[in-house]
């Protein structure tokens, strides 16, 4: 169609009709389907269903609201759908957890029976000396779980003090002997290891011999022998 003057306000053409003409090429009006009012991109609403974080350990579901985009041909729009983010509850799905009857807390998160058996009784307790090294270990009280065979003191030397995280075990059940190992670090010089036994559970003489690392001149020495004794004081 030749030129006329806009007479829509989209400054479109409409002839007597009622077609529109919508695009001016080259002083002339045409039907461009492409563009409105014949397709056209509109916003439209819809409903999405989301995914939630539930309380406890469970995954939650919800449904949310949400905004999308559809297709708009003349005065009518379709395929409007949106998605959204919900929130939910979730379902915890495992199984309730075993009660100490010691304690009454959960097993998964509470000291398992007898695991906190720190004992002041055990006879391991105490500071033993060995006289050829003058070297004193001390396993105070309350730092010892014979349950577990764990143990925590220090080792002091003659200019050095040592923390120490050790570790004993029993031949079995109803042995005497032992064998004992420890680790124990100073910051500023390096660790010393000892390697002991035990014939008896009174633990009044210990044997064994240690070995120290020392950070500042890169020396190893063994100190002692494996015939040693490291004699109870307390």
């Amino acid at each position: 169609m030749l030129f006329k003057t806009p007479n829509t306000p989209e400054q479109w053409y409409k002839d007597a009709n009622g077609t529109i003409y919508n695009q001016l090429w080259f002083g002339m009006w045409i039907q461009n389907f492409n563009l409105p009012p014949y397709r056209g991109t509109g916003t439209g609403t819809g409903t999405g269903t989301g995914t939630g974080t539930g309380t406890g350990t469970g995954t939650g579901t919800g449904t949310g609201t949400g905004t999308g985009t559809c297709t708009c041909t003349c005065s009518s729009c379709s395929g409007c759908t949106g998605t959204g983010t919900g929130t939910g509850t979730g379902i915890d799905p495992g199984i309730d957890p075993e009660i100490d009857p010691d304690t009454g807390v959960p097993i998964e998160t509470g000291p398992r029976k007898g695991s906190e058996q720190t004992q002041s009784t055990c006879k391991f307790v105490g500071s033993y000396y060995a006289k050829d090294l003058n070297t004193t270990l001390t396993i105070p009280e309350n730092r010892v779980d014979e349950y577990t065979g764990t143990f925590f003191g220090t080792v002091k030397t003659t200019s050095r003090l040592y923390d120490v995280t050790g570790h004993f075990h029993y031949k079995d059940s109803v042995g005497l002997e032992s064998a004992i190992a420890w680790i124990g670090v100073n910051g500023d010089y390096g660790y010393i290891v000892g390697a002991m036994t035990c014939r008896d559970r009174e633990f009044n003489v210990l044997i064994g011999a240690v070995v120290q690392t020392n950070l500042n001149d890169g020396t190893v020495i063994v100190a002692g022998t494996p015939t040693s004794q490291w004699v109870k004081l307390t």
